[in-house]
């Protein structure tokens, strides 16, 4: 049973947030994009990582983060016209995850005294859902 008040996240949720958003950033400039869908280690030709949208492996339908990743590694590497291709709102989840880390650090280790507080985290949330789903209703259209 959780101690945690019914605001706070516990610490564990804010050290997966912060290594998830870490690994994702520094990750990016050492993959490259291979053919234009997929993902391999840069400098190693034969090292592909694999599909990662099950949806789209399963039922040949792309879900509204497809494309997320390659988008990262073109802002990674400078390319934004690349990146706005792979997906249109790359550059806000990466502007997302980027502000994850300095903030995931200070309420970890910081003084925590600035927190945002749990309406506008929810908010938040909801906003870059409701947009991810727009873009992806959109690229479904084709528009």
């Amino acid at each position: 049973m959780s101690t945690a008040t019914p605001n706070v996240v516990p610490s564990r949720r804010h050290l997966e947030m912060l290594v998830l958003c870490a690994l994702a950033l520094v990750a990016s400039p050492f993959l490259d994009v291979r053919g234009g869908e997929r993902v391999g280690v840069r400098w190693v030709p034969g090292l592909v990582l694999p599909p990662t949208c099950l949806s789209r492996e399963m039922f040949g339908v792309s879900c509204p983060g497809c494309g997320l990743t390659r988008s990262f590694v073109h802002l990674a590497h400078g390319d934004w016209s690349a990146s706005v291709q792979s997906h249109r709102l790359g550059w806000l989840l990466m502007a997302a995850a980027l502000f994850q880390i300095p903030y995931r650090a200070h309420l970890l280790w910081g003084s925590g005294r600035f927190r945002l507080g749990a309406t506008l985290s929810k908010i938040s949330a909801l906003v870059l859902i409701s947009l991810l789903i727009t873009n992806w209703l959109l690229t479904l259209i084709g528009l």
